[in-house]
């Protein structure tokens, strides 16, 4: 079964491929693809250009929008399977409906939920202490913070996480993980959905916007990116936040207006924000240099490169997933995580 990567594999990529993924599967690709071993020499992939797509049955990797075009060409197409957990980018009108007519499933790998629940856990801490700043400080000035020490009391140096509100912003694999461990941390944990969920073990659950921004200490966005939550936090409902509080974002830059938060950081409005991702990275095209319009490294900010779910765990996962509803696909059974494209989003 030939198999269509529409990513670009690294050199301790396709190990995981061949242990992982079922005999049968050729992984082939749409242009010959060289890949630099440890020594940094270069040393060929095991790849095939492809000048047509007519026998692929399967697409792993990201999807964008203009890939569409690849999925007319590839008259055997049957399941396009991400590495990771968003599939905005196939959540379109136009793209949907071409899925559904072409009765192709989507699945998702879902590999990071763990390794994204301890990235934030590790970033409230970092925020409500103020890490970054008093790293910087001690480091470029050899300043010991004794004056911010001596003003404790007054919540200069930030506080605990026990004891204080998280409100998670959708409630899925990686809502669910962040959840067991601010539980371990003391915290209350609740979650903004669409549905109320049964037997999750969360202390509230909200479906109005308002009343659930109004409740948090910490607000993590960890929704998928769909047309009715692009923009979701914006200046008018970061003003229905609490003072003081804090808003990480794992999710997809366009949940939330950069200018917006911005505003709300320089105000003090709120005390702190974590990003690992950003509206650049849905415009396409190399990422490259300051990932914002707005400067926000001299504020209380952590600024990662969207890395939240990137460890060699989650990346062994990711394949093995891939790897085993391939398995799946090739013997007639039914396929796990799949998308549900005819639901509204």
């Amino acid at each position: 079964m030939k198999v269509l990567l529409t990513f670009q594999p690294g050199p301790d990529d396709w190990p995981l491929i061949a242990r992982s993924w079922p005999a049968e599967v050729m992984p082939v690709m749409l242009r010959s693809s060289r890949a630099a071993d440890d020594s940094g020499t270069d040393v060929p992939s095991p790849v095939t250009l492809v000048d047509e797509v007519d026998d692929v049955e399967a697409f792993v990797g990201h999807m964008r929008g203009a890939q569409l075009d690849l999925v007319r060409l590839a008259a055997r197409l049957r399941l396009i399977h991400t590495l990771g957990h968003g599939v905005d980018a196939l959540l379109s009108t136009e793209a949907r409906a071409l899925l559904c007519s072409r009765d192709i499933a989507v699945a998702r790998a879902n590999p990071a939920s763990i390794t994204i629940a301890e990235f934030t856990i590790m970033n409230m801490i970092a925020l409500s202490r103020r890490v970054i700043s008093v790293h910087s400080a001690l480091v470029q000035r050899g300043d010991w913070s004794t004056h911010a020490k001596a003003r404790r009391s007054t919540g200069v140096l930030g506080g605990e996480l026990y004891g204080k509100v998280l409100g998670l912003v959708g409630y899925g694999n990686i809502g669910h993980e962040i959840h067991v461990r601010a539980r371990a941390f003391g915290m209350t944990v609740g979650a903004l959905v669409r549905r109320q969920h049964a037997s999750t073990g969360l202390d509230f659950q909200c479906q109005d916007v308002a009343d659930f921004l109004g409740r948090c200490d910490y607000v993590v966005l960890c929704a998928p990116l769909t047309p009715t939550t692009r923009h979701l936090i914006n200046a008018e409902r970061i003003a229905r936040m609490k003072d003081g509080a804090y808003l990480l974002n794992v999710s997809r830059g366009p949940l939330l207006d950069e200018s917006a938060l911005h505003d709300a950081l320089r105000s003090g409005k709120l005390a702190g924000a974590a990003l690992d991702v950003w509206d650049v990275e849905e415009r396409g095209g190399p990422l490259a240099g300051y990932p914002s319009a707005h400067v926000f490294h001299d504020l209380n900010v952590v600024m990662t490169p969207h890395y939240s779910g990137a460890t060699r765990e989650s990346r062994e996962r990711a394949f093995t997933a891939v790897g085993r509803n391939l398995r799946r696909l090739i013997d007639g059974e039914p396929l796990h995580d799949v998308v549900d494209l005819n639901r509204s989003f």
